[in-house]
């Protein structure tokens, strides 16, 4: 009846945590599919894991202890607020550390910058957009005013697989916008170990918390092949007001 809860995005740390646990109880409500039944049925035994290797793991969403993004908040917010009009067309506040290396994962942030500052002239689908590549420049609450008055959010990798940004977007009523690496097996929105989807942001995986629990990302999250057309599909919907309705209702139950 106990539960190891590592809050860190640190895979030296967890992994170090990890090997220090003699044993892992996975319990509660575990859900398999049944090939028969074509349903998910519930699975109630505990499973007790030994094996490092195979230790289960909880993904937790970033805390936020800002006031605008308390729960009684989120959740007074109308239909209207989540839908309404934006100053911008998107924001995105990142750090560009590491400018010579090839292989950091913050290249695809540095490749955006470039192609805006080659090709962009200021504004997106009619909207004017922002890009801040110094945050130490802004303030959180500045920051989160400006996902506010944002339709998009370009969360592109950084030095881990989850981020902050990511869900602070969500909760601020900005459609994040990610990067779609592909992998023979499935897709990832990371190029570090090409992480699965469902391993990355919580209550993903149906066999992990159940059909009634789970959270349909695609329903919201806009996916991109590569910083060249990121762009593209973010004005794409920008010039198709019901689907960016669509969209914003949708990470609204979400949020």
């Amino acid at each position: 009846d106990r539960h190891l809860f590592i809050l860190s995005t640190s895979h030296m740390l967890n992994r170090k945590l990890q090997m220090a646990a003699l044993k892992f109880v996975i319990g509660g409500r575990i859900y398999e599919y049944g090939r028969i039944s074509q349903t998910y049925l519930p699975r109630m035994n505990p499973r007790f894991k030994s094996n490092p290797k195979q230790l289960g793991n909880f993904i937790i969403p970033y805390m936020n202890t800002h006031p605008w993004m308390q729960p009684n908040i989120i959740r007074s917010r109308t239909v209207e607020w989540w839908t309404r009009t934006r100053k911008y067309s998107f924001s995105i506040v990142f750090g560009t550390r590491n400018r010579r290396t090839t292989t950091d994962p913050r290249i695809y942030r540095r490749e955006f910058q470039r192609i805006l500052n080659q090709t962009g002239n200021g504004s997106l689908g009619g909207l004017p957009y922002v890009l801040v590549s110094d945050p130490g420049r802004i303030t959180p609450e500045e920051m989160f005013t400006l996902y506010q008055d944002s339709t998009f959010c370009p969360c592109l990798p950084g030095d881990t697989v989850t981020q902050k940004r990511f869900f602070d977007v969500i909760l601020s009523g900005c459609i994040p916008v990610v990067l779609l690496f592909h992998h023979p097996a499935y897709d990832s929105w990371h190029p570090f170990e090409r992480s699965k989807i469902d391993n990355t942001v919580p209550f993903a995986h149906p066999l992990q918390y159940g059909p009634d629990l789970v959270v349909n990302y695609s329903a919201f999250v806009v996916e991109a092949e590569s910083p060249q057309v990121l762009s593209e599909a973010m004005e794409k919907i920008l010039k198709n007001p019901e689907e960016l309705r669509r969209r914003q209702i949708a990470m609204r139950s979400v949020a």
